[in-house]
């Protein structure tokens, strides 16, 4: 035995056991190293997401600010202006603004914008008057009333052909 130990099939098995080792030892820091890599990888890419998702958050948040307060106003008929936003364009950026805040999960937002709607969506009903008042002033026509009313004067009559666009052959 102590022949073979002193022999030089020990020292290659020793330096065979040797290399297994330290490979071992290598690839056990290396696979650590690359897990911290990769969570470090992970948190960056989190942050950038949430970092993300805050200024689009912002955004939204903005977004319903800027609307509620120019949809809020309403044009004075002495000062000339015209119809701000409208209703069909506001109704459409707050829906816009709805699916954004469901897609960022904003509950809050979410909340907010179709309380806005329906609340809009009530106003603008109030401004129309009831049906009952349109079917009304139908029946307040009577046909007495329509045979006074001049043939010229029916809206079909009154088009005028414009000046612009292609004309038909």
């Amino acid at each position: 035995m102590r022949d073979f130990v002193v022999s030089p099939g020990f020292a290659g098995v020793v330096a065979l056991l040797s290399a297994v080792i330290v490979a071992g030892a290598v690839l056990h820091a290396s696979r650590r190293a690359r897990q911290r890599f990769e969570q470090q990888r992970e948190q960056q890419e989190r942050r950038q997401d949430q970092t993300r998702d805050d200024a689009a958050n912002a955004l939204a948040w903005e977004r319903w600010q800027w609307v509620v307060d120019t949809a809020g106003i309403e044009p004075a008929a002495s000062e000339g202006a015209t119809l701000g936003l409208g209703p069909a364009v506001t109704l459409e950026l707050l829906g816009g603004l709805l699916r954004e805040a469901e897609r960022l999960g904003d509950e809050t937002l979410a909340k907010a914008v179709a309380v806005y709607q329906e609340q809009l969506v009530l106003v603008l009903a109030q401004q129309a008057g009831p049906v009952s008042g349109i079917a009304g002033t139908a029946k307040e026509r009577t046909p007495s009333s329509a045979a006074e009313t001049p043939s010229a004067a029916t809206p079909s009559a009154t088009v005028t052909e414009s000046s612009g666009g292609r004309r038909r052959r």
